[in-house]
């Protein structure tokens, strides 16, 4: 590749990159289903042309935002949770993504309102969201069963995993309008506390 493609590469990397802060700004503050292409465009400072250039539609655009997301949050989650003991692992999983849900509200507001939603365009991008995000906490709970940290009667991992991913996404949501937010640290220790509570001594 040419350093002028390169560069143009960079340039369309960038310009998506605005798009979606621009898009999660919107969602956070009005929804997904309130805002509009031409505010997405005024909010990126780009031309409303530029976003179907790219996206060919407001529904392509939010498909597009919900893979971007996906991917740094597993990339992060199982960063963090590389060479951990299972416990640990799932500590530092669950501190990841309640770090991701401060840091991109508008992406776990977009979430809560439509992964258990149907007959949405974006149905099995949401599924591939879901199926990522629960799969790693899943495989961590499996982890924690067969290293002998965690009960044998926690049967169910993927129910157990599925019940974390929502309760992390609300709860986070939730902490960050109350007048006295808590500190993630302990948010997150309470979200692991079944787990914790499930540990063998």
């Amino acid at each position: 590749m040419s350093a002028k493609e390169d560069g143009r590469s960079a340039r369309s990397l960038e310009t998506r990159g605005r798009i979606f802060q621009a898009t999660l700004k919107l969602i956070a503050e009005r929804g997904a289903v309130e805002m509009s292409v031409d505010e997405i465009a005024a909010t990126a400072g780009v031309a409303k042309g530029t976003i179907f250039y790219n996206f060919g539609s407001k529904s392509g655009l939010i498909e597009a935002l919900l893979t971007y997301g996906v991917d740094r949050v597993t990339e992060a989650m199982s960063a963090a949770a590389q060479g951990k003991a299972p416990l640990d692992a799932m500590t530092a999983m669950v501190g990841t993504l309640l770090d991701f849900v401060d840091n991109y509200h508008g992406y776990a507001q977009l979430l809560v309102a439509e992964m258990w939603l149907t007959k949405r365009q974006w149905d099995e991008t949401l599924r591939l969201v879901r199926s990522r995000v629960i799969g790693l906490l899943q495989d961590g709970l499996d982890e924690a069963v067969r290293a002998g940290v965690a009960s044998p009667d926690l049967r169910d991992t993927g129910l157990a995993a599925s019940a974390l991913f929502g309760s992390t996404l609300v709860v986070a949501l939730d902490n960050r309008l109350s007048a006295n937010p808590r500190p993630t640290a302990d948010v997150r220790d309470e979200l692991l506390s079944l787990i914790r509570a499930r540990a063998t001594g």
